[in-house]
C-alpha cells in the first residue's frame, strides 16, 4: 500500500500527486470532486471544484488538526487554490461592487478527501441556518456519491449572509 510506504514530510507530501493515489479512492469516489465555495446571501453560491484526481488543480497533503474528528496522519487531496487567490482573480472582476469586501466576508467552506478515511468531508460555516439541505445542494454539485461525506463546522465562522438561507432555491451566481 502506497500509504505506507510514504513518510511524512513536516506538512508537505514531497513529489505526491493526486494521480498517484488512484489505487487509494474507490472507484465508486473518484467521481467526486473537491474545491472552495462561498454562500453570498439569499441561496446564491459561488462554487470552484476540480475532479479529485486532477493533479493540475489539487495537492496531497498531511490532514490538518483542527478538531477532534480530523486526523493528521491521513493525507487529504486538497484544492490547490485558497479563498483569497480565488476571490482576488476571479471574483472580484465580475462584482466590481464587493471590491470593498475581502475573500473572507461571505461565509465559506472546502470539500477535501480524506485519503485513508476514504471519504470527502465538506467543511461548512458553523451556524444552525446552514441545513442538510445546504450539505445536500453542495454534495451534489461536488458529485460526492451518497454515503461518502461528512461535514465539519470547526473551521469556518458563520456571517450574516447565512441568516437568508433557506429563502429560495440554491442557484450558482457565477
Amino acid at each position: 500500500m502506497l500509504l505506507k510506504e510514504i513518510g511524512r514530510f513536516g506538512d508537505n507530501i514531497e513529489n505526491l500527486r493526486p494521480s498517484d493515489l488512484v489505487d487509494e479512492v474507490p472507484i465508486n469516489l473518484r467521481v467526486g470532486r473537491v474545491g472552495i465555495f462561498w454562500h453570498v446571501g439569499n441561496n446564491k453560491w459561488i462554487i470552484r471544484t476540480a475532479p479529485v484526481l486532477d493533479d493540475t488543480k489539487n495537492a496531497v497533503e498531511m490532514g490538518q488538526n483542527f478538531d477532534e474528528e480530523t486526523n493528521p496522519d491521513d493525507l487529504q487531496i486538497d484544492f490547490n487554490l485558497f479563498h483569497k487567490d480565488i476571490w482576488t482573480s476571479e471574483i472580484l472582476p465580475k462584482k466590481p461592487e464587493w471590491k470593498d469586501f475581502g475573500f473572507d466576508h461571505f461565509s465559506r467552506g472546502r470539500v477535501v478527501f480524506e485519503v485513508l478515511k476514504h471519504k470527502f468531508v465538506i467543511y461548512i460555516p458553523k451556524s444552525p441556518n446552514f441545513s442538510q439541505e445546504e450539505t445536500l445542494f453542495l454534495a451534489g454539485k461536488f458529485q460526492l456519491p451518497v454515503g461518502s461525506f461528512g461535514t465539519n463546522n470547526g473551521i469556518y465562522k458563520r456571517k450574516k449572509d447565512l441568516e437568508s438561507l433557506g429563502s429560495g432555491e440554491n442557484e450558482i451566481l457565477f
